[in-house]
Formats: structure tokens, sequence, C-alpha cells
């Protein structure tokens, strides 16, 4: 998947959490609920218990389904609640520009596994901890870092964008939102 076509997609997926953000679907929807709840310290915790998960999947220590299939997984965990944390923070597509550093992250990584499991590590206690004048920031590097555990595990970035897309177009509530955003609606 190029960058323009992941970028494409991360744009649907973002629109669906921002439709969900704009439109109290918590009734129905667990990602509603949070999104209208806006319990940013609970989100940051998520952001930072994912990171160390995936952390766990590079290392070989936290396995599921194994490796290709738990670095889409976790990944995709990592980006959830980077999204729905940039959301309730009023943070747009634009200032967070997700596709740049997932695909960034997955092209410049060159270290070894263990050395990113550390950096990753420092990375979720300050997104856990710091204040928000550094979150945007933060949450980029996570997104990076996600890009970097895809590169280092020799896992194209687009399969976390089509994962994530599938889980969201599987919702019986989101229906009419693709339909309108692929211009059937």
């Amino acid at each position: 998947m190029s960058e323009a076509q992941i970028e494409a997609e991360l744009r649907k997926l973002w629109g669906a959490y921002a439709h969900m953000r704009d439109n109290d679907l918590s009734a129905i929807s667990t990602t509603s609920r949070l999104l209208h709840k806006c319990d940013t310290a609970y989100l940051r915790s998520r952001v930072a218990t994912e990171m160390t998960e995936l952390v766990g999947v590079i290392s070989g220590e936290h396995r599921h389904r194994g490796l290709p299939h738990d670095v889409v997984l976790e990944g995709s965990q990592v980006c959830y609640w980077v999204y729905l944390l940039s959301l309730s923070e009023g943070i747009e597509y634009g200032q967070l520009e997700p596709h740049l550093h997932l695909v960034q992250g997955a092209n410049v990584y060159g270290g070894e596994r263990p050395r990113l499991s550390k950096q990753i590590d420092a990375l979720a206690g300050k997104i856990e901890t710091e204040m928000a004048g550094e979150l945007l920031r933060q949450l980029q590097a996570a997104l990076g870092m996600v890009g970097a555990s895809c590169g280092s595990c020799g896992v194209e970035v687009g399969e976390i964008v089509k994962y994530d897309l599938a889980q969201m177009n599987s919702r019986d509530y989101l229906r009419g939102y693709f339909a309108a955003a692929s211009g059937n609606g």
C-alpha cells in the first residue's frame, strides 16, 4: 500500500472516529462512549499499556498467533488509543498526520529490536505521565514506533490500516458513515 493509499484509508478511519465523537452513539458503541467521556488520563494509560504490549510482541514475550499477526494486532491497538486520545484532546488529523509517522517509522527503522523496545517503553511512560504541551509530539512518536515495529518485524504498515478499517466496517452503526465516505450514500 502506498503512502497516499495509507493516508486515504486512514482519513476514512479517522472520520469514523470523529463521527462517533460528533454523534452520540454511546448506547451502542464503547468507542463513542470513550470519546464522549473524554477521560484523558484513562486514554493516556491505555496508550501506554498497548505500547507495553507491543514491546512484548517485538521482544518475543507477548504472543497471540505469531509475530506478523501480533504486530498488526498490538500496533492497531496503539493506533486506536492514540486516535481516541487525539480526538479527545482536539487534535485534528492534519496536526497528527498519522500516515506520515507510521510510514516514516517503518522506513527509517535501523535499530535492533531490544533498543526499539527500550525506546517504546520510555515513550509509553512519558505519554502516561507528562503534561499536555508535549502530547502531540508524543503521539506522533508513538505512531512512529508502531511503524518502526512493523519495519523491524517485516510487516507492512498498510496491514494495520487494513485491519483497523475491516474492524470498523464490521460495525452496523457505521454503515451509513462508510457509505457516505465511499460516495455511496
